[in-house]
């Protein structure tokens, strides 16, 4: 997020879902609760960005739709919080992004429909999750597109990040 965002040309609109970013600091694998806790390594925040013309297109013809969430610079991450210095509790934490000085999405982690340790949990019962791995845990409503121009305040935990769109 501390760089311009690029969005892909000739593929349709780009939607934005600011999402709270969980940074996995060991191996968890069919982790109890209380070995997530543990293996949390930090907070940070994301933009997860969707083709949603593509995306359209492919749920409509009952296709994977991997190419409107994977493609290049799709999801743009902050730094992360260390999970030990993480002021407040990560699953109500404030989340926000506006565009252009307009309030696009505000929530809260509280909003969640999954808790974040118990998804993390649930997660490593069919894949391994490894130091490194980042998860996104879903997003506030408010969704929409994003526009070549638009200048981009994310807001979490207090904390607030600004970026633009080229």
């Amino acid at each position: 997020l501390r760089q311009p965002l690029v969005l892909p040309e000739g593929l349709g609109s780009v939607h934005h879902e600011v999402e709270l970013a969980v940074l996995i600091g060991s191996t968890l694998r069919q982790a109890t609760e209380e070995h997530v806790q543990k293996g949390i390594a930090g907070y940070g925040v994301a933009l997860d960005l969707t083709l949603r013309d593509l995306q359209a297109k492919m749920k409509k013809a009952g296709q994977p739709w991997e190419k409107a969430k994977g493609f290049d610079n799709a999801s743009p991450i902050s730094g992360f919080i260390p999970a030990a210095e993480f002021h407040g509790d990560p699953q109500n934490t404030p989340l926000s992004l506006k565009i252009n000085g307009e309030v696009r999405q505000q929530g809260t982690t509280a909003d969640m429909i999954h808790k974040i340790v118990p998804l993390i949990a649930y997660m490593s019962r069919f894949f391994t999750l490894k130091a490194g791995d980042v998860i996104l845990t879903g997003t506030p409503e408010g969704v929409g597109p994003l526009h070549s121009g638009d200048e981009l305040e994310v807001g979490f935990n207090g904390l607030s990040l600004t970026t633009r769109v080229l």
